[in-house]
């Protein structure tokens, strides 16, 4: 079960509040569900500014994943943005008590196609293509954000490093639909986008004024694997 929790930490950041020139710099925490059994909850900090990014993002177990003896779970992550493109500087992740968990990679060798990691214990040398950069899923997050305030969704087929796999994924868009507020009881206008990458799919849902991640739902085969809810959220 909670090796569907790790990358909920990461792919909950996915088009996050921005502005026009820069993304917004936010904190918010979200209650995670797995298969309808309560995970835990997540708690991210993105700072932006028109030349880069740096975010933060820190995961607290259920007592049903203490249980399974995982602890809880840190990222961070940094790069820079020139234009339209994120560029990775590193990434970072560790888990209390699994140090097979540990996952650093350093992009400074991007330009020959190699990104030196640690997984775990081992350092390994992942090879990619320089002329289509790859993401780590935080940075992932920042370059599809970009795209999404620059209507350029399904315009890029993304790389995505996860661990020592290399993977490739696709995003658009899906028609608004509406959703009844349960504070305000208003109709809220909520745009949804989908990921997609083989057999597996991620859809996304925000709401706007100011625009936010509602809910997440990640699938596999056509069946539910997680689902994120926002229970708070502040713009800083």
């Amino acid at each position: 079960m909670f090796r569907l929790f790790r990358p909920a930490v990461a792919v909950l950041l996915w088009f996050v509040s921005f502005t026009a020139t820069a993304l917004q710099s936010y904190v918010a925490e979200y209650d995670l569900t797995i298969r309808g059994v309560g995970a835990g909850r997540v708690r991210h900090e993105a700072f932006f500014n028109d030349l880069g990014y740096r975010m933060e993002a820190t995961g607290s177990p259920s007592l049903a994943a203490k249980m399974l003896g995982y602890g809880q779970i840190r990222e961070k992550a940094e790069g820079r943005i020139a234009g339209d493109r994120v560029m990775p500087a590193s990434y970072r992740r560790e888990m209390d008590g699994k140090e097979n968990q540990f996952v650093y990679y350093n992009y400074g060798d991007m330009a020959n196609g190699k990104i030196q990691a640690v997984i775990g214990s081992q350092n390994k040398e992942l090879r990619v293509n320089p002329n289509e950069p790859a993401l780590d899923m935080l940075a992932l997050v920042v370059q599809s954000t970009l795209d999404v305030e620059r209507n350029r969704v399904g315009e890029h087929k993304y790389t995505l490093v996860n661990e020592d796999r290399v993977r490739s994924y696709e995003v658009k868009q899906l028609p608004d639909e509406k959703w009844k507020d349960g504070k305000s009881g208003k109709t809220v206008v909520v745009k949804v986008f989908v990921q997609t990458s083989g057999n597996r799919q991620t859809k996304i849902y925000f709401a706007e004024n100011p625009l936010r991640l509602v809910k997440l739902q990640q699938l596999k085969d056509g069946e539910s694997r997680f689902t994120l809810k926002l229970l708070n959220y502040k713009a800083l």
